[in-house]
Order: C-alpha cells, then structure tokens, then sequence
C-alpha cells in the first residue's frame, strides 16, 4: 500500500500513513519519491530519508547516521532489484547534525556529488575539526547558565558529542545549494526555501506538484531542539524559527504533502506551523511566570519541561533554556545581570 492511500487524522493534522516502512524497505509516497527509515538507536529511533528518481538515476535527501544499521540499510535498498540499474548520483543534505549528513562523506566515496548550503558543509567541518570535550567558552557558558562546580567539573571531563564517530569524513569539495534555487530532479522542479532556529540555512525543498521535503524543520509529534550555542550566545534560535514557521504557513497549502526528517509523512503544514508556533508561545508564558524573582536558567528547566531534568541531561537542556531567555531578552520582556559566574534573569520593570 503506498502511503497516499492510508490516512489518520490527528487534531487538524493529516497522517499519510499509519505505520512505518519495514526495516530495508523503501514506500513510494509520491510517483518517483520513495520514503526510507533508517535505524539510529537513541530516543529519536529512526531517521526518515528520500529517494527520488531522476531519468534512471537516483537523488538521496539525507543520509542517516555513520552507524552500520543505517549504512547496510541504504545500501540493501539501493542494490535491490526496485532500483537495479538506477545508480545513485546526488545527496541534498538538509543540516548538519549526524542523522542527516552522518554517511555523505561515504556516499561521496561512491562518486556521489553532495549538494547542501554552504553554512551546513563550514559548520559540519567545524565541529569535525573540534575536540569533543569541551573548550573554555563552552564551559564558561555552563557556569553562565548557573551549574554547580561539581556539574562543571564533570562537564569538563565528559564528551559534548559524538560527531566524529557519527559522521564519516567529508570530501574537499561539495555543490554549494542557495536560497531560492531552482532544482529540477526528474520530471518536478524543486524550490529551495531556508529555515532556521533548528539549524541555520536548514535546506527544504518544495517541488511543483505539492510536495515538500523539509528535514527537521517542520515535524509532527514533536518539536525541533532549538539551542544557543556558546560560540553564539546572544543569537535567537527560538525568534528565527518562529518566522520560519510563520513563512512556510504561508508558502504551504492544507494539502501540501510534508515529508519529514522523522515521524510520519502528513499534510497540514500551515496548521502544523501555527500548532508550534502556539506550543513555543505556550513554554514562553510558562518560564516568564517563574521569572517573577531573580533565577538562573538552571532553575528554569522544571517549569520549561515540566519533568526533573537529571544532571548529566542538564548540561544539554540549558543551551534550550538560554535559547528560550535570549528571546524573551530580544523582546525586552526579561532582563539579566551577572553574578558572580552566574547569570540571574527576571521579568523586565519596564514590561
């Protein structure tokens, strides 16, 4: 059954299917557009990828992870008879985390041409190039968020990421995607639109016939983590990605068919926008309520999560903190002092 034959209403959100792939099989979605998920073990469980044909070759959106379950994955159903003698000769890339860039740099090894915006290939080799444990500004913006010295000092000693194990070296060049290109992949065209907040310049791609492939930047189910990083810490995630979803509200019809880096393929993206846009309104109210007294971003993670944070999470959840009190600071509606390594944020007098 393909999924465009399957439908699940949840609230004003249409689900385009009700089950997933099984494992190593590819779902035409669309004529010529076949939905992948690939195995990553961690609390995301899966990746979704795309193939799509173009005049007997075949184009991959994302990549899944450099892990042996998503590289013997793709590479069965890539081999299998549905796609013998279409060889693979172009990877979109939306970003850069590892789920989504991990195996290009093995697929390029396979004379694959890469293709993603110039800030995914800088910050993709970026963060290649870092150690994993943390550097002085990363642990200063810890202390910044209001860690204990014990957390900072097991923060120092613990990895910040497994990127390097996650995603396989890249190749020394790559096909630079812009904004608002025009790709023609078969028998569609594509438009390339940029969003941002998840990751910046997260490439999506929306054909002329009513599809979009859009990474993690629309998803249903779920948010995207949207974080302020160390290296950036007076930038707004949360601002750019409430006007991406107000953009593409409007850029999409009901009917549009989104394809998703995870979960299920739906339709409905303008309402699944406002639906996100409604849920960050929603955390905002929540953590400016607890600013009525002077806290750190560390005493805000309960309200904002509504859960006891454990403390090897912490770490990893202020930067989603900070993200949400770098905006409310944006919009004047808090207010931040230093004490002593710490900052202490409180609703503005003037608000």
């Amino acid at each position: 059954m393909s999924v465009s034959q399957s439908a699940e209403f949840v609230g004003d959100i249409v689900l385009l299917a009700q089950a997933s792939p099984s494992q190593g099989r590819a779902v035409e979605v669309a004529d010529g557009v076949w939905w992948i998920q690939l195995e990553l073990g961690d609390k995301l469980k899966h990746v979704n990828v795309y193939l799509l044909e173009d005049n007997g070759k075949l184009v991959l959106v994302d990549t899944g992870s450099r892990l042996e379950s998503c590289q013997l994955t793709l590479q069965n159903i890539l081999e299998s008879a549905e796609f013998v003698g279409k060889p693979l000769r172009d990877v979109y890339v939306t970003h850069h985390h590892p789920d989504h860039i991990g195996l290009a740099g093995w697929l390029a090894q396979r004379s694959v041409v890469l293709h993603m915006s110039a800030t995914c290939w800088r910050t993709a080799h970026h963060i290649l190039a870092m150690s994993p444990l943390p550097n002085e500004s990363q642990i200063a913006f810890q202390q910044l968020a209001g860690l204990s010295l014990m957390e900072i000092e097991a923060f120092r000693r613990r990895k910040l990421h497994q990127y390097h194990e996650l995603v396989s070296p890249l190749p020394a060049s790559f096909c630079v995607v812009n904004d608002k290109d025009v790709i023609r992949i078969g028998k569609r065209k594509w438009k390339v639109h940029f969003g941002n907040g998840h990751a910046k310049d997260h490439l999506t791609l929306w054909s002329d016939d009513g599809l979009a492939i859009v990474g993690d930047q629309i998803l249903a189910g779920i948010s995207p983590n949207l974080c302020v990083q160390a290296c950036e810490e007076f930038s707004d995630p949360l601002g750019e990605f409430l006007e991406s979803c107000q953009v593409f509200a409007t850029r999409a019809s009901l009917a549009t068919k989104c394809l998703p880096g995870h979960n299920f393929p739906f339709a409905g993206i303008p309402k699944r926008c406002e639906q996100l846009v409604a849920n960050q309104n929603m955390v905002l109210a929540r953590l400016l309520e607890q600013l009525s007294g002077p806290k750190r971003a560390v005493d805000c993670l309960e309200s904002i999560y509504r859960r006891p944070i454990g403390t090897i999470e912490r770490p990893a959840f202020v930067t989603q903190v900070m993200a949400f009190l770098s905006h409310l600071q944006k919009r004047t509606l808090v207010e931040s002092k230093m004490i002593g390594t710490s900052l202490l944020w409180n609703r503005s007098l003037y608000k």
